[in-house]
């Protein structure tokens, strides 16, 4: 909710920023700035289930706008919960000599296991507790096991 208002006022700045008579370059650059950073201030991202069609989607939003696309998924026998690291080297590819960073973290995958064994990853998150919520609810939707690793 705090982004939101953050986000908001960064475009309400943005608006009072035209109407004052300065360097149009100072004024192109502060709203630049102020207006993407006001927008990523106001989005949000989440997830979307439709529980009757098995499907779900990945959302961004921005205002009540929602981005995302619709993917379908099979009969599910568990959902899992999974704790994992993620790697990602970060190094400039036209100076191979050149210094590099390797920048690890930990990650949470809730995935969908089908009867055939097909994995579908639902949602990734850090949070311990917004991946077990998630889990619950679907769970509980479709009377399946959760196998944790938490």
């Amino acid at each position: 909710m705090l982004r939101k208002i953050a986000g908001t006022l960064s475009l309400i700045f943005i608006i009072l920023l035209f109407l004052i008579d300065i360097n149009s370059g100072l004024k192109f650059i502060l709203g630049f700035f102020s207006f993407f950073g006001g927008l990523y201030l106001a989005s949000t991202d989440g997830i979307e289930i439709k529980f009757d069609e098995n499907k779900f989607r990945n959302i961004f939003s921005i205002y009540s706008i929602n981005i995302g696309f619709w993917d379908t998924y099979p009969k599910i026998a568990y959902i899992s919960i999974l704790k994992t690291k993620v790697k990602q080297k970060i190094e400039n590819k036209y100076q191979p000599l050149a210094a590099s960073a390797t920048l690890t973290g930990e990650i949470i995958l809730i995935n969908l296991f089908s009867e055939t064994n097909q994995i579908k990853t639902l949602y990734r998150t850090n949070s311990k507790e917004e991946a077990e919520k998630i889990a619950k609810h679907i769970a509980s939707f479709y009377n399946i096991n959760i196998k944790s690793n938490l």
